[in-house]
């Protein structure tokens, strides 16, 4: 194993992963060894924009500094890795750390990697995207884990190009800026916590949400088989059903913008939450089950699930 690090312009081909002069020691990142990419005090700061297939080099861990500003990947390209670790965006407290514009990564790996991404540009490379994009193709049973803590992230967000497989994504409680993450609608997310920041999902089917803070916006017709809202505010604009809904203190769950059908098998509302379902469609939202007040009443919460309804009073 050996540290690798990426220092590029090599007159053979200057942002060539594939080239050993690009690198410090001399030698192109083998199997084991730890990739470091970083500014490294040079006056030139190269991109990574060819010999992006990597996708048999099983490396130990990849780490992407938010010093280094050169684009990694191409418009239509990733870097294609193999590894257990990534970290992006981490800063080393020098100045103008402004982070790179474009991050095109898709993570090779069949077995579980752990990412962590701390910060990204505020500005995108390309109109329309993220800074930084990850796609997790050809992961087969791996069980990713990504923990957010700021920057601006798609996770599969292409439309054309949207595979990402995690069991756990974290958006931090606490991190250098408020997190903006899009998920595509391709993805499967098993768990998704939310402590601070904005989470729009394009589609993709969810196990778990959890909310603490922040916003959550579900689109078109992904469904969640739990959404636990104990704060924040979640927007339901898709169409597919949730198994369970609980909202606490805090946490405000609403559909007002989406009147497509849709249904919510089993509610609880306790103390403090809020429910707005009313729409320009009359009871657009099939509750199942009856919506449970556990340990409070009407006067505890906000409830408006539009006009002409029953409420029947019965013990949980």
């Amino acid at each position: 194993m050996a540290d690798k690090l990426w220092i590029g312009g090599d007159g053979g081909g200057t942002g060539s992963w594939a080239i050993a002069a690009n690198w410090s020691p001399s030698g192109v990142p083998v199997a084991a060894d730890v990739v470091y990419i970083d500014i490294n005090n040079q006056n030139t700061i190269y991109p990574i924009n060819a010999g992006l297939d990597q996708s048999l080099i099983d490396l130990d861990g990849v780490h992407i500094a938010q010093a280094f500003t050169g684009l990694i990947g191409l418009t239509t390209a990733y870097l294609q890795i193999r590894t257990d670790r990534l970290t992006i965006g981490n800063s080393s407290g020098r100045t103008n750390e402004a982070g790179s514009k474009r991050i095109n990564i898709e993570l090779q790996n069949t077995t579980d990697c752990v990412a962590h991404i701390y910060d990204t540009a505020t500005t995108a490379e390309d109109t329309g995207r993220d800074p930084l994009i990850i796609k997790t193709a050809n992961s087969g049973t791996a069980n990713h884990n990504f923990s957010i803590a700021g920057g601006i992230v798609g996770l599969g967000s292409l439309a054309a190009d949207d595979e990402f497989k995690s069991q756990w994504v974290t958006i931090t409680p606490e991190g250098p800026s408020s997190p903006q993450v899009t998920i595509g609608a391709g993805a499967t997310a098993t768990n998704l916590y939310i402590g601070r920041g904005e989470v729009h999902n394009q589609g993709a089917a969810m196990t778990l949400v959890e909310m603490l803070s922040g916003e959550y916006t579900a689109w078109k017709g992904g469904a969640h088989t739990t959404m636990n809202v104990y704060g924040g505010m979640a927007h339901y604009y898709s169409n597919g059903t949730i198994t369970t809904l609980r909202v606490s203190s805090g946490g405000v769950w609403e559909t007002t913008r989406d009147a497509r059908a849709k249904t919510v098998t089993t509610t609880q509302l306790l103390d403090g939450g809020s429910i707005n379902a009313r729409t320009a469609e009359p009871a657009s939202v099939t509750w199942t089950n009856s919506i449970d007040l556990v340990e409070c009443g009407l006067e505890d919460v906000s409830l408006d699930i539009g006009d002409h309804v029953r409420i029947q009073q019965a013990s949980i």
